[in-house]
């Protein structure tokens, strides 16, 4: 098996790799592959738009190990035709997305962000008492139940939050008190104080998340996005956030990234902002290429076809 990474890997990973099968490795980046590089790879590791012509008139590339969970920028269409496996990074950042999200959602509570700013400032400044909330016994409302929200509920019940879910299956997830399914979104916004939006984007999916659905959230309530910024509708979320119908959000991703300086997102008192650095981690690299190994391992010695995080090229996720 011929395996090309467009990633840098460390040399512990690349033995990793090495061990899992028959595996000839070799690196590449992006910016130099050729047609000739392409002949007789079985497998590549990352992706890049810049191959996909290329692609096109390879025959030789059976599976394609994306280094990210979302892949709806990927040309699943060409993969389709030319029966190329994908597999998604879903759980490699896991952990730490888990923590951030967290992390943010107790700086709101307890108005840390506030206290940065003073921090700073030099300044003494204590808020009203009344103003510094719990996460405990308050609501999380998962828009998703895979990898990240079930590590989230897991975190969120150590604190003593009801957890409850929406996703396409009706499957339980551990740690969610209650899964409703889609068509019970808006139903059940408003026992929320916390939503914590992970869908993909699909066709179903895209803006989702829109003004019907703020109206439906409590006042109090905090909307937030770690999934993918096309499944909420920006513009009636800035609404939401300025008419007060929602008492803010945090958010990690947007549909344009960097986000543009004339963004009001950026001017918001109520936002709560990252550059779309949730995922991030030192760990990153190694688990997807663990993911890759796995997959490899447990492959029949004939046939290319992986098994863990296979994504579907007709739902598109």
């Amino acid at each position: 098996m011929k395996v090309l990474s467009l990633q840098k890997l460390s040399s512990d990973d690349e033995e990793l790799l090495k061990k899992a099968g028959t595996v000839e490795y070799l690196y590449v980046p992006a910016s130099e592959i050729t047609e000739d590089t392409l002949d007789g790879v079985d497998v590549i590791l990352g992706y890049d738009n810049k191959i996909t012509d290329l692609l096109t008139s390879n025959d030789s590339v059976k599976w394609v190990q994306a280094w990210s969970a979302g892949v709806d920028q990927l040309p699943q269409q060409l993969f389709k035709e030319k029966h190329i496996s994908l597999t998604n990074a879903s759980g490699a950042m896991v952990p730490g997305l888990a923590e951030q999200i967290l992390g943010e959602m107790i700086t709101w509570d307890r108005h840390l962000q506030h206290a940065f700013i003073s921090q700073q400032k030099h300044t003494w400044n204590e808020l009203q008492t009344s103003r510094y909330q719990e996460l405990a016994d308050k609501t999380l409302l998962l828009l998703g139940v895979g990898h990240i929200g079930q590590q989230v509920a897991k975190l969120a019940a150590a604190f003593g939050m009801r957890i409850i879910g929406v996703r396409h299956s009706s499957k339980p997830a551990p740690n969610v008190d209650q899964i409703y399914s889609m068509d019970q979104m808006m139903d059940i916004a408003a026992q929320a104080d916390f939503v914590l939006n992970t869908l993909p984007v699909t066709t179903q999916t895209k803006d989702v998340i829109n003004e019907k659905f703020f109206a439906q959230m409590k006042k109090s309530a905090v909307y937030i996005n770690y999934g993918r910024g096309k499944t909420n509708n920006e513009d009636d979320l800035v609404k939401a956030l300025q008419n007060g119908q929602i008492a803010g959000a945090i958010m990690d991703v947007f549909k344009e990234e960097p986000l543009p300086s004339s963004s009001t997102f950026w001017q918001l008192g109520n936002v709560l902002l990252t550059p779309h650095t949730g995922g991030d981690t030192a760990l990153y690299n190694h688990r997807v290429v663990e993911i890759a190994a796995r997959n490899i391992r447990h492959m029949a010695a004939d046939e290319i076809v992986p098994v863990e995080n296979v994504v579907d090229l007709g739902q598109g996720y």
